[in-house]
C-alpha cells in the first residue's frame, strides 16, 4: 500500500487524478465518523511524537553527563544563585507558603506544631521544613524502587537486553515510510516501541547515577541530612529533639526518637556535609526566598 499517497488523501482532501467529469471534492466522500477517527488519530500521533522527542532528549542528556560532571555542577551552585533563580518564578513563594500551610494542617503533622513554632522562632521557615519532610517521606520508596531493579551488574544486563530489538524496530519503521496516523491505531508503531525501549534501558541506571552524583548510599540519608543541616546552619544548633520529631512524622516511624537521630547524625553528618552540600544550599535558598518576598 502506498501509505504516503493515502496520507495526502486524508490530510489534504485530494484524491489521485479523477475520471473525466468527476468534480466532487474528496471531503464529501469521507464519512463523518471516519473523519472524526482520522482527526483523533492525528492528535494522538502528534502527542506520541512529542513524547518520543522528549524521551530521546532525556536519554541523550543522561548519556552525555557523567556522575562526576553532575556532582561538580551541583557543587558549583551557591545559595544566592539558587535563591535568585527561585525568585524569578512567578508566584513561587506564595504558592509554596500556601502548600506548606496545608501540609502542616494535616492530621499527621498536628503533633509537631510546637516543634515547628520553636524552629520558626529561630529563623527556620516552615516552607523548607515542609519540603524537607516531604522529601524524607518519599525517599524510602525511591530507594526501594531502585534496589528492586537489582545490583549494578544485573541492571546493566537488563539494560542491554532491552536494547536488543531496537535496531530491528528502527529498520521495520523505515519500511512503513510515513503511513497515515490511523494505521497506528490498529498496529504497533515500531518507532515508538524502539524509543520507549531506549528510554527504559536508560532509566535502569538513573538510581545509581543519582547515588554516584550525590556521593551517598541512600536518598533517605540525604533527605534526613537536608533537614538537620538546614536547622543547624540557621540556628547554629543541631536541636536533635525537634528535628527527630519532624523526621518521625515524615517517616511515620514512631521508633525514630531523639537518641536514634543523634546516633545517626554523629555517624553520618560530616560525610554528608562534604558530599551533598547542594541539599543544604537548596533548603537555605528556599528559606531565603520566602523570607525575602514577605
Amino acid at each position: 500500500m502506498d501509505y504516503s499517497r493515502l496520507a495526502r488523501m486524508t490530510a489534504n482532501g485530494q484524491d489521485s487524478p479523477r475520471n473525466a467529469g468527476t468534480s466532487a471534492p474528496l471531503d464529501e466522500e469521507i464519512p463523518d465518523d471516519l473523519r472524526v477517527r482520522l482527526a483523533l488519530a492525528e492528535d494522538a500521533l502528534r502527542e506520541d511524537r512529542k513524547r518520543m522527542a522528549n524521551y530521546a532528549q532525556m536519554v541523550a542528556l543522561f548519556e552525555s553527563v557523567s556522575p562526576s560532571d553532575a556532582s561538580q555542577l551541583l557543587r558549583g551552585l551557591s545559595v544566592q544563585l539558587i535563591a535568585n533563580f527561585l525568585s524569578q518564578i512567578p508566584q513561587f513563594s506564595s504558592s509554596l507558603t500556601l502548600w506548606s500551610e496545608e501540609y502542616f494542617k494535616s492530621s499527621d503533622s498536628c503533633g509537631i506544631a510546637q516543634d515547628v513554632r520553636r524552629l520558626e522562632s529561630l529563623g527556620v521557615r516552615r516552607e523548607p521544613m515542609a519540603v524537607a519532610m516531604q522529601a524524607i517521606k518519599f525517599s524510602p520508596f525511591l530507594d526501594k524502587s531502585f534496589s528492586a531493579l537489582g545490583d549494578k551488574r544485573k541492571r546493566r544486563q537488563r539494560a542491554k537486553r532491552l536494547l536488543g530489538p531496537v535496531q530491528d524496530l528502527r529498520d521495520l519503521a523505515k519500511l512503513f515510510d510515513d503511513p497515515p496516523a490511523l494505521v497506528f491505531r490498529h498496529i504497533p508503531d515500531p518507532s515508538k516501541i524502539a524509543c520507549e525501549l531506549e528510554f527504559l534501558s536508560s532509566s535502569l541506571s538513573w538510581g545509581q547515577f543519582v547515588y554516584d552524583s550525590l556521593g551517598a548510599n541512600h536518598l533517605l540519608e540525604v533527605t534526613k541530612f537536608g533537614l538537620a543541616s538546614l536547622v543547624h546552619e540557621i540556628t547554629g544548633k543541631f536541636l536533635d529533639r525537634e528535628v527527630s520529631y519532624l523526621i518521625c512524622v515524615a517517616l511515620g516511624d514512631d521508633g525514630y526518637d531523639e537518641t536514634r537521630h543523634r546516633v545517626w547524625r554523629i555517624a553520618n553528618y560530616q560525610r554528608l556535609q562534604r558530599n551533598v552540600p547542594i541539599v543544604t544550599r537548596l533548603l537555605l535558598a528556599l528559606n531565603s526566598t520566602v523570607s525575602r518576598q514577605e
